[in-house]
């Protein structure tokens, strides 16, 4: 079964349902969504919780589906939006997990971009760096020189203002919209391989 595509898995699963079949995305997958939810929720037994019932869902979840073209994206999209549930069931700040503070500390933080990275290395023409670098290279020059100074040098958002004598909100700003640019960039470069 490991040399099934995530595509015939699902596809699998769907007709026959024969839970080998659902074990082998359980098996891909399980970390990518316990990653999620420990993004946004924080605590390690909750996230272990969700990530179960997510899955159990998935049972009845994926044979409903008419079309799952990128399983990766959709599974982290369903983590992604279960975990903003449950943070506004249990009147939690779904933003607290991205602040600040977190950004500041944190420029290995887990971003979207890395599921489109993974996906596209798996096909293999390219590293993860070069594949970074073609990206990053068509990035708008500011935030380019951002995303650059945040990620790969490490720089905290203070030290980039001080840099590029810009004010703190634009390399916010220029950060935050970088990284959406970036997933747009990826994967139309994915497309192309």
């Amino acid at each position: 079964m490991a040399a099934l595509s995530d595509e015939e898995l699902i596809q699998q699963f769907s007709s026959t349902k024969d839970m080998a079949f659902f074990g082998e995305l359980y098996q891909r997958y399980n970390h990518l969504v316990y990653g999620v939810c420990l993004k946004y929720i924080k605590n390690k037994e909750e996230c272990r919780d969700i990530t179960m019932n997510i899955f159990e869902d998935l049972i009845h979840k994926i044979p409903k589906q008419k079309e799952i073209r990128s399983f990766n994206f959709w599974i982290y999209s369903v983590a992604k939006n279960e975990c903003i549930s449950f943070l506004r069931k249990t009147k939690k700040n779904p933003t607290s997990a991205l602040d600040e503070n977190f950004l500041e500390n944190n420029h290995d933080f887990y971003m979207e971009n890395e599921v489109i990275l993974t996906l596209y290395n798996k096909e293999g023409s390219k590293s993860k760096e070069e594949t970074v670098q073609e990206a990053v290279n068509q990035l708008s020059t500011a935030q380019k020189e951002c995303i650059k100074a945040f990620y790969l040098e490490k720089q905290s958002y203070k030290q980039i203002a001080d840099k590029l004598n810009l004010p703190l909100v634009k390399v916010k700003s220029h950060i935050q919209n970088g990284k959406r640019n970036l997933k747009t960039i990826l994967l139309d470069l994915k497309s192309r391989v």
